[in-house]
């Protein structure tokens, strides 16, 4: 048998009086082939595949014929597979083919010009090949084993392209001020495109598609959120599974201050403010009109400042996160009160019991009260917008002691440092006169008033006066 040629020789010994001989071999579907000679061999040209040909030999003389079986028969060699298809699912082929006839052991084959063969074996007309790489084109043979020619016979060729690798290298940056990530990964062998997920495992997935490029932007995220991130490689035939996928915390969102709570007569403030998804601290920031500036950095949602009184503040805060920092509240504003009024200086006018107050001006202040109070409680007030005031009504010989008091819109500044008023003492009462004429001497005595520490007394008559001091009443 010649396996190349499909071609058989047939051979036998010679047989007494012939002088031709005709070699027939018979299939049991009906197909003949034969050869006539007059030697004891001939060959028999175009066999069929996959056949058993039983063989018999004629032996033809002068004057008649004998017909001789041969004992034995030809199995041709199997047929080529045919009709290849490859049902094919994430390294895994399964192989299917028909024809073949005459074959019972046959070996699947994928061959690609990098990788080890992968191989299968069956005895029906389909294999699975198992371990398939990704990105790969791989050349499908089936064969099929000729012990006829102890060779095989092999199919034509099919060609498969595994699935897309998934994307490596998956980076992502999250750009706060838009709300957009950018999404990067290394090229994919074979890709016709990508698309980048962003999944925050709670229903809102977003994706971008790319088509040569190695990223693409996805917009519309939601601040404070922390994103799964992975990449699909897009194939002509199969898609790549997903990559590995990565965290992408969004940022902070932007914080609110619903309150500043401004307590009057004190240098302390509080501030409060919501807090905001995907800060790790705030960042606080207090500014005056008159050039104070300061900043706090704090992990809770409150802060207790003390701030310079009589000054219009405005304050933000900022969350900041992880990769990057929220957009700044809107401002608050407020007012601290007003400041203590300094340098209280008094001044009297004996002789009308008039006293005065002044005072340096206050941060905040809109108006003054100043107040004289005398030591039995009683009081002066004097309301102002300068910074001084004046008294006509004080109370001869008493001590006041003044102080004033800033004011602003519902606050009223603590007290300043007191200055004391002394007003002049008042005129001595019910006098009482005794002479005594034969000592010629005069004994008067006469009421204390408030505010008297000594007397002058003062006698006039004629042409001559005497006058004396002394610290009592008579």
């Amino acid at each position: 048998m010649n396996c190349v040629a499909h071609t058989a020789t047939a051979s036998w010994q010679s047989s007494s009086g012939a002088s031709n001989y005709v070699a027939v071999l018979t299939t049991s579907s009906g197909h003949v082939k034969s050869c006539t000679t007059n030697s004891t061999s001939c060959q028999l040209s175009s066999l069929q595949c996959g056949e058993k040909y039983n063989l018999t030999v004629k032996a033809l003389g002068d004057t008649c014929n004998q017909t001789t079986l041969m004992a034995g028969y030809l199995i041709t060699e199997p047929c080529a597979p045919v009709n290849l298809s490859v049902l094919y699912n994430m390294s895994t082929a399964q192989v299917t083919w028909a024809g073949a006839k005459g074959g019972s052991s046959f070996s699947v084959a994928a061959v690609n010009n990098q990788d080890p063969t992968v191989t299968c074996n069956s005895t029906n007309t389909q294999c699975s090949l198992v371990g398939l790489k990704c990105s790969q084109s791989y050349n499908i043979r089936v064969m099929v084993a000729d012990p006829t020619c102890n060779n095989t016979v092999t199919s034509e060729p099919y060609q498969l392209m595994t699935e897309l690798c998934p994307p490596t290298n998956v980076q992502a940056s999250f750009k706060c001020e838009t709300l957009t990530a950018t999404v990067s990964w290394q090229q994919t062998g074979f890709a016709l495109g990508y698309v980048a997920y962003v999944d925050n495992k709670s229903g809102h997935q977003i994706s971008c598609v790319s088509s040569n490029a190695t990223s693409c932007s996805i917009s519309g995220l939601m601040c404070g959120t922390v994103y799964s991130v992975w990449v699909k490689a897009l194939g002509l035939q199969y898609n790549s599974s997903d990559s590995s996928a990565i965290s992408l915390t969004s940022g902070p969102c932007q914080p609110k201050i619903p309150s500043v709570q401004v307590p009057c007569q004190s240098d302390e403030v509080q501030i409060s403010w919501n807090q905001t998804d995907g800060a790790v601290n705030y960042l606080v920031r207090t500014a005056g009109n008159r050039g104070y500036v300061k900043t706090h950095n704090l992990t809770q949602s409150f802060l207790y400042a003390t701030l310079p009184c009589g000054q219009e503040f405005n304050v933000t805060v900022q969350g900041q996160g992880s990769v990057c920092d929220s957009i700044p509240s809107s401002p608050a504003f407020f007012k601290t009160g007003p400041c203590i009024p300094s340098n209280v200086t008094t001044q009297v006018q004996c002789k009308f019991n008039q006293g005065s107050v002044s005072w340096m001006q206050s941060d905040g202040a809109e108006s003054y009260v100043a107040v004289a109070t005398g030591l039995d409680g009683h009081t002066h007030q004097c309301l102002t917008n300068t910074t001084s005031c004046t008294w006509d009504d004080l109370h001869c010989g008493k001590e006041y002691s003044v102080v004033v008091r800033a004011k602003a819109i519902n606050c009223s500044s603590l007290p300043s440092n007191s200055s004391i008023i002394y007003t002049d003492p008042c005129a001595p009462q019910n006098m009482d006169a005794t002479i005594n004429c034969g000592t010629k001497v005069v004994a008067l005595n006469w009421n204390s008033p408030d505010g008297t520490y000594s007397y002058t007394v003062s006698a006039e008559g004629g042409d001559q006066s005497v006058s004396l001091h002394t610290n009592t009443t008579t």
